[in-house]
Formats: C-alpha cells, structure tokens, sequence
C-alpha cells in the first residue's frame, strides 16, 4: 500500500530492486491500480543463479511510472503481474519521486 496524503502531483515511479532473474527468459511485469493497468517493465537478463545463492547473480531495478492521475490521496494497492518470462528474485519494492539517488548494491534503499 502506498499512502499519500494527498494526491501527488507529479508522477511517481514504482521501482524493484530485483536481486537477480533469470537468465534467458526474463519477467515481464504489469502493474496496476484498482483493476487498472497502469503500466509495464521487462527485466533484463539476469544472471540465472538468484534463487541458488549469492554466486553469478546480477542484481538489476525496473522503474515503471505510476500515472498521478491514477492515484488519490489515502490507501492505494498497486498490484505486479508477471505477464510472460519466467522468475525474478525481489529484494525491496518502492515507490517514490525521480529523481532519487539509487543505493549501492547491498545497501537498502532509503526512499
């Protein structure tokens, strides 16, 4: 759930920090907002071995931007569909206001 206290007047993104995914089939992802779709991503090859541990992953971010106009001030549910491909390992889902300093990998976001 995502609570602004008013409606945002600029259009912030969704973002996932994706630990890894696979490597030859990547996720596409659909997000939406009551039943809504509101926007799309393709993950990048990934480095295939995230669900096995820490060796050869590649650790990627997707951005998708919400449209304000979508969102009202209070309770929002975004939801993420995978549409075709295959998994993603998720490390942290956000969404905040571009620009925003991306962390270091293996640093959490903060936003």
């Amino acid at each position: 759930m995502c609570e602004p206290a008013t409606s945002p007047s600029a259009d912030p993104t969704f973002t996932a920090w994706l630990y890894d995914t696979h490597d030859a089939v990547p996720p596409a992802l659909r997000l939406g907002r009551s039943g809504a779709a509101v926007g799309t991503a393709h993950g990048r090859a990934g480095g295939g071995r995230g669900h096995r541990g820490a060796d050869g992953i590649k650790p990627s971010t997707l951005n998708v931007t919400l449209p304000a106009a979508n969102l009202k001030a209070g309770d929002n549910t975004v939801t993420i569909t995978t549409t075709n491909g295959s998994w993603m390992v998720c490390d942290a889902f956000g969404v905040r206001q571009l620009p925003w300093p991306e962390p270091a990998i293996g640093q959490r976001p903060s936003g």
